[in-house]
Parts: structure tokens; sequence; C-alpha cells
């Protein structure tokens, strides 16, 4: 069952759909109470039916509830044998952008289950259903992402940057903000794609692996055996430093704590 849910986006939406049908049904179970509040609700309800009961609104009611579920049933079955799933709620935009403020840090799950942590003044955009042959989402800033695996749909990131990070299910860190200049990407877990657009290079990164994209270079700038808790500490609330610039430690810290950070002698930015 679970190679099923897990074989395509359009199984995964079905499962949610007949998860969500079966909480609704499942809505008129009576939590355990005092039998004397139960006696009580049972009287309150026999009350209004005898009230209802002879209207018109009483007995469309109680159809329109025998049949909720059936309806729902088979509007779902009929969109499983038709290979696709109307969406529940149709939006005028089928994008969705989420963006963490100065001084601040949230997470978002997408819709394949991707769990997504963001770091101060980033922003990501993704669909409201991943469709076609890939997962693709868009990000302006730093994110850590925890891929949900479908080695069917591969998962794409877009910075601002002409590079691009492809992956089918693992864990890494990922900083591309478009007024920096470069990216940085940090691999915890699995295996991960560079794709350089300028210039059509790719490059496979293994775990423990740093690797910077400076635009204008002609190649990834790696580093082997990075500890990778220097790059994501701060989900933990923690900025970590080894061997940085003035100018890297700036910008961390005007975003961390949404200030400006003025240095009179510009030169002590490359110490």
């Amino acid at each position: 069952m679970v190679e099923w849910i897990e074989s395509s986006e359009n199984n995964m939406r079905y499962f949610s759909l007949l998860k969500n049908l079966t909480t609704i049904n499942s809505l008129d179970a009576e939590p355990s109470v005092n039998p004397d509040i139960k006696d009580l609700k049972r009287r309150l309800r026999s009350a209004r039916r005898r009230s209802e009961r002879g209207t018109p609104f009483y007995y469309f009611g109680r159809i329109a509830a025998v049949l909720a579920i059936p309806m729902a049933a088979a509007a779902l079955w009929f969109a499983v044998i038709n290979g696709r799933p109307e969406p529940l709620a149709q939006s005028e935009d089928p994008y969705i952008t989420v963006y963490t403020p100065l001084c601040a840090k949230a997470e978002v799950v997408l819709p394949d289950g991707t769990k997504v942590w963001r770091n101060s003044d980033s922003r990501i955009t993704y669909p409201r259903f991943f469709e076609g042959d890939s997962r693709q989402v868009e990000l302006n800033g730093e994110a850590y992402f925890d891929v949900h695996q479908n080695k069917s749909y591969p998962f794409v990131v877009k910075t601002p940057m002409e590079m691009e990070v492809i992956v089918t299910g693992t864990s890494f860190n990922l900083s591309a903000y478009a007024e920096d200049r470069d990216a940085e990407i940090t691999l915890v877990n699995g295996s991960v794609e560079l794709l350089d657009l300028n210039r059509g290079d790719k490059m496979r990164m293994k775990p423990r692996q740093l690797a910077r994209y400076i635009p204008g270079n002609t190649s990834f700038d790696v580093e082997d055996n990075v500890d990778t808790d220097l790059y994501t500490a701060w989900r933990d609330g923690i900025l970590v430093f080894d061997n940085v610039d003035l100018q890297q430690f700036i910008r961390k810290i005007e975003r961390w704590y949404g200030v400006e950070i003025v240095i009179g002698d510009t030169k002590l930015l490359n110490y």
C-alpha cells in the first residue's frame, strides 16, 4: 500500500482525499464522556428531532447526511478511473509564496510531504499541486530541505542565480539570496545534482560536501568532509562562524537580528 501511495503524485493525492473522507465519516463518533452528560445530550437531540420532524428541512437534512459520504466516494472513484482528480477548490493563482521576515524562522510542508525550514528573510514559491515530470519550487533566501523521496519525480529548486538543485530524496541546506554574490549548498545525506544553466554543466554532490556557485566561475568550488552542523545549526537558533570573512558575517547578523551594520573602512570586509 505504501509503495502504491509513493509511486506517483496522483496516488498520494487520492490517498489524502480518502483520508479526509474517513475523517469526515468518523465525526459522528462520540468521545467517552460522563454518562449523565451523554444522557442529557441524548434527550436534547431527541427534543430537537421532535421539533424538526415533519418539516421539509428535517427530511432533506437526513437525506443529505446519508448521501454525503457515498457521493464523495463516488466522485473520488470516477476521478481515479479517469486518471486525474479535480482539485477540491479552485484558486486564481496555482502557486503559493511564503515569506519569513527578518529575525524569524518558519517551517512549511509542501504538497508532496517535503519539509522546508526557512531562515530569516527567505521566500519560497511552490505549486498547490505538483504536476508534470518534476516537483519544482523557487527559493530566494536560505532553507533546509528534507525532501520526500520519489525517484519518478525529481525535486528541483530554482535559485535567483543561474543555478538549480536537482534531487530525488535527500536532506540539504541551500543559501541563495538574490543580493548575495554566490549560492552555497551543504549536503547532509543522499545525493544532489547541481546544474549551471549558463554553462550547462552538472555536478553531483556527496554527503558532507559543500559546494559554492559563484557566477562567472568555470566550476563549482567544492569542500569535502565539512561539519554539516556548522551550516544547519541556525534551525536550532544557533549561528556558527568558522573562517568566514567580515562581509559574510555581517550579512548573516543583519538578517538574523533585523539590523543594519555600517563599516567605515570597507577594506575590513575581506578580512
